[in-house]
């Protein structure tokens, strides 16, 4: 299972599918989020507005200020 810590830095628009279900939402600096499940799909605009950690790594940028996208699955 992984846990996937999301702290904006700049307003972006995420997307984040956990385990078949998802949200979509917007995030203004300074706040966070931390999403938990065995695959997990994000999506964002401005993904450089956004420091994401992947189970308590520490936190690095999620791309460029365009569209950034990552995934994480758990190993069969």
């Amino acid at each position: 299972t992984f846990t996937l810590a999301i702290t904006a830095t700049d307003t972006s628009w995420i997307s984040v599918k956990t385990d078949g279900e998802s949200i979509q939402k917007t995030m203004q600096a300074g706040e966070k989020d931390e999403f938990t499940g065995k695959n997990i799909d994000i999506i964002a605009g401005n993904a450089g507005g956004l420091a994401v950690a992947l189970n308590g790594l520490p936190p690095t940028v999620l791309g460029d200020k365009e569209i950034g996208r990552a995934s994480c699955r758990e190993r069969v």
